[in-house]
């Protein structure tokens, strides 16, 4: 995913081009795979986000809601993944 994207980093906004280096550094999209992992990225919004003031409130959220919001997600992706297969498609045709 890294290379795919490091491919496009020209088209990021200025600020997620500062923050990409450390994103694959620090491996965030691994460790999104863990509940832990969402938890510090809460962490993370807290330091950069001036509306934000703590991350407990938001991990608490999503513990609290996370078997719907899994139940949405699994109802999304495959459209998701269908939606992409078919713009890639098209995009190879042009």
């Amino acid at each position: 995913c890294y290379l795919q994207m490091q491919q496009q980093v020209e088209i990021f906004p200025a600020v997620f081009q500062q923050m990409f280096p450390y994103m694959i550094k620090q491996d965030w999209l691994y460790h999104y795979r863990f509940k832990e992992g969402i938890q510090k990225s809460f962490g993370g919004l807290v330091q950069r986000a001036a509306y934000l003031e703590e991350s407990d409130i938001a991990f608490t959220l999503f513990n609290n809601h996370y078997d719907d919001m899994r139940s949405c997600y699994t109802a999304f992706f495959p459209d998701l993944k269908a939606f992409t297969i078919h713009q890639f498609q098209h995009l190879l045709n042009n």
